[in-house]
């Protein structure tokens, strides 16, 4: 039924990789770093990756979703119907699987509350949800995609090839699939007309779309990429991995591809140059990417995730150097987690310099050269100071201030005429005497 249960063994694997390196070749990418993420659930078929980085899986095996953390921590999301073996996610963050053997989708919403959506065409073996929030799925069995509005109608959008494999939406509301056993893509618009887009290589099992309308599909059996241009054109665009299982578009026109036979990712460029991204665990069955340009495995036989983590891009950064009254100090250049030299020492009249430090008054970090910073934007540096103690201002020693006493004459001064006291002298002995008879009168 599905491409898991017909999986080779590891030897087999192996013995198909030696037959092929001769035609297969290319040197691992060394501008990426590639991890394993975290553990999935049993059998993992399907892979998303929503808004905050957090990965989710189908794992068939295990009839559930498991999210993995930024930081690798691995949690059972929650449940699902029989065989998922598809995965998407909406921009609110609801999670949707396509579940093969039931026939229908199960809807598990950021807090992990788990709810049966609709019933689907026979068999749903791929999903993908346009911008409007319309969910889609190839129906393997039923040979058609059914379309589910978001207040939940359900109907047949249109036939498809022959077992179809792998759906995508562009973004005109064009739907397309790859179908595995007619070789071919079937584009269906968004008001239900359906035609043969163009002709693909063996066993097209994955497919997607770039920003400029040309479909790609991953040819299993060839172990190639199909190209096909909106006017229908279809050509062989690069060689990969062994048995390409899933296929993705980054935001530059890279094309990815999962290699279920040689535990690989091949990266072909927009100019159809083809190289290995790096080892994955084993047997990569799905493939998605995150905002940030890292891509994610989910590995069928080693239930795990694999990360591949891309370099940061590089921003030209300004460095401000604050001299806080010291000589000036031209402005410097760095990149963002980058590193630089010593810009020199300022100085400053009666002042030593002590250093640089992140904040003006000196209570964020001591600088030391070479710099090795985290910084991402522009940023500015403090020269520091200490006053030197010879040059320090002199205390001012005030004398004690003299207090004047005024002062106060021996004697009355003279004003040269020694009579001038002799008539009041006289009336005052005068008054006393008439007293004392008036005092002698009345006893």
């Amino acid at each position: 039924m599905t491409r898991g249960e017909q999986s080779r063994s590891r030897v087999a694997r192996a013995i198909w990789l030696c037959l092929l390196a001769p035609v297969w070749a290319g040197a691992a990418s060394a501008s990426v770093t590639s991890s394993i993420l975290g553990t999935a659930g049993g059998s993992p078929m399907g892979i998303t990756v929503d808004s905050s980085g957090n990965v989710y899986t189908a794992n068939a095996g295990g009839n559930s979703v498991t999210k993995i953390t930024p930081a690798g921590t691995s949690s059972v999301f929650g449940s699902t119907g029989t065989l998922p073996t598809g995965i998407a996610v909406d921009s609110s963050g609801n999670i949707y699987t396509a579940n093969y053997a039931p026939n229908n989708i199960t809807k598990i919403t950021p807090a992990g509350a788990t709810s049966t959506l609709i019933v689907t065409g026979f068999s749903p073996n791929a999903i993908a949800i346009d911008s409007s929030g319309n969910i889609y799925t190839a129906n393997y069995g039923s040979d058609d995609v059914t379309k589910i509005t978001p207040a939940g109608a359900t109907s047949t959008l249109g036939a498809t090839g022959f077992g179809p494999s792998g759906i995508a939406v562009d973004s005109s509301g064009n739907v397309y699939t790859v179908n595995e056993l007619s070789r071919n893509v079937t584009k269906i618009t968004s008001t239900g007309t359906s035609s043969i887009l163009g002709s693909t290589g063996r066993k097209p099992v994955a497919i997607a779309i770039d920003s400029s309308g040309n479909v790609y599909t991953a040819n299993y059996d060839d172990n190639n990429v199909t190209k096909i241009t909106p006017a229908g054109v279809a050509s062989t665009f690069a060689s990969t991995g062994t048995n390409p299982n899933a296929i993705a578009i980054d935001s530059n026109g890279n094309i990815y591809t999962a290699n279920y036979g040689s535990d690989n990712v091949t990266k072909i460029t927009p100019a159809g140059v083809a190289s290995v991204l790096g080892a994955t665990g084993d047997g990569p069955y799905d493939i998605t990417i995150d905002s940030r340009g890292n891509i994610y495995t989910a590995n069928y036989d080693s239930n795990n995730v694999t990360k591949f983590s891309q370099p940061a891009p590089v921003i030209p950064l300004a460095v401000n150097f604050e001299t806080q009254g010291g000589s000036p100090i031209a402005k410097g250049t760095t990149i963002n987690g980058g590193s630089m030299t010593d810009p020199g020492n300022p100085t400053r009249s009666g002042f030593t310099f002590t250093g640089w430090n992140t904040a003006a008054d000196g209570s964020g970090a001591n600088i030391t050269f070479p710099y090795h910073h985290t910084n991402s934007s522009d940023f500015t540096l403090y020269a520091q100071w200490r006053a030197n103690s010879n040059t320090a201002a002199t205390p001012t020693t005030t004398p004690p201030a003299t207090v004047v006493m005024p002062q106060v004459p021996e004697e009355l001064p003279s004003t040269g005429n020694t009579m001038s006291l002799l008539p009041l002298l006289l009336i005052a002995a005068g008054v006393a005497l008439i007293g004392l008879r008036q005092r002698t009168h009345t006893r």
